[in-house]
């Protein structure tokens, strides 16, 4: 079965009374989640055709939502760009859990024009790897 993209969306992972909940990025617009490979150039002087092994995998999520101040897991990611914490990124599909990662913060950009709403640009680096729920 295929998935609209509003059906996949990112939380954060927030301390509730001593226990971690994730907490969905309010008013999300925009999900990207990318998978890279560096690429090992192995060729050797004996053909003209270049070869490759795979090196390292990379892995790294990119959000956009409507700029909301009052919401819990902007403020978190907010707080770990600035102190440089890692945070707790998981992936729902269709209000599930899918899986979950750490990441830290490489972006958060906040875009105020002069007409229209407020928006708020968010980059995550992902530590290791997505762990399946």
């Amino acid at each position: 079965m295929a998935l609209e993209g509003r059906h996949i969306v990112i939380g954060i992972e927030e301390e509730v009374g001593g226990t971690p909940e994730f907490r969905v990025l309010a008013s999300q617009r925009d999900l990207t989640l990318n998978r890279t490979a560096d690429r090992i150039d192995v060729s050797d002087k004996d053909s003209k055709d270049r070869k490759f092994l795979t090196g390292s995998n990379d892995q790294s999520i990119e959000t956009s939502a409507w700029f909301v101040r009052s919401d819990v897991a902007y403020n978190r990611l907010e707080l770990a760009y600035s102190t440089g914490q890692p945070v707790v990124v998981a992936r729902f599909e269709l209000g599930s859990l899918h899986s979950s990662a750490r990441a830290v913060v490489t972006n958060l950009t906040e875009r105020h024009p002069v007409s229209g709403g407020s928006e708020v640009t968010v980059g995550l680096a992902i530590d290791g790897s997505f762990t399946a729920a």
